[in-house]
């Protein structure tokens, strides 16, 4: 599994100091910072379970259909990221948490942007 967009894209349950509590309108799935409370939820939380296995959901599609845009030569799909190496889903998880949580402005932004611009800055293609 790549970095989703390479992204995906478990070593820790990673939680946030601050992260939202999740809501049904959360898994909306809207926002950066919608994705970071739901991956960093604790898994033993009475919706722990469901907004986790919807992070790494959301996480493994995009991977998934990311590596579908660039194994198909009808499209002219640059990769994004590079990571070099295969990324596990925690590993994935726990960076994207980690990086939106200390980028500028990364929490308010639109969630498929945001993994977007998370997986260039962690993974950058040279």
């Amino acid at each position: 599994m790549r970095f989703g967009v390479s992204l995906a894209v478990a070593i820790l349950a990673t939680t946030s100091a601050g992260a939202a509590e999740v809501t049904k309108e959360t898994f909306e799935a809207q926002t950066v910072g919608d994705i970071v409370a739901l991956c960093s939820e604790p898994e033993e939380s009475d919706i722990g379970k469901y907004a986790v296995g919807f992070c790494f959901g959301w996480l493994r599609g995009i991977d998934q259909f990311y590596d579908a845009l660039l194994a198909d030569e009808r499209f002219d799909v640059k990769p994004v990221s590079c990571p070099g190496r295969e990324v596990s889903p925690g590993e994935t998880r726990q960076l994207f948490v980690e990086w939106a949580n200390g980028a500028d402005g990364a929490l308010e932004m639109a969630a498929l942007p945001g993994l977007i611009r998370a997986a260039k800055e962690l993974f950058p293609c040279s």
